[in-house]
């Protein structure tokens, strides 16, 4: 199964590490790294997470306040969104 991450996660991953590595040195780069792990929990157990909205799934990350939406295609699980929780809190895709 493919792994795909949209345009959207992608620019929304990098704004905010962007955002925590002016905070502090190197809070960005753990930001990044919490992230992709939590990608790579998503990519093992893709039913895990609930569905908020058919198709779309939604995993809470614990140390920073962002959800991540995706949804499972045939043939692909597909990053839609990394979302924070406070700026956007009843985003969906």
């Amino acid at each position: 199964m493919k792994h795909l991450l949209s345009t959207l996660a992608l620019k929304e991953l990098e704004e905010g590490k962007a955002y925590y590595n002016l905070q502090k040195a190197a809070l960005g780069d753990e930001f990044e790294k919490t992230i992709r792990n939590s990608i790579e929990e998503i990519f093992k157990s893709p039913y895990l997470y609930p569905v908020i909205a058919a198709p779309v799934h939604r995993k809470v990350i614990s140390r920073f306040p962002y959800n991540i939406f995706y949804r499972v295609d045939d043939d692909a699980i597909v990053i839609l969104s990394i979302a924070h929780q406070h700026r956007k809190p009843f985003y969906t895709i």
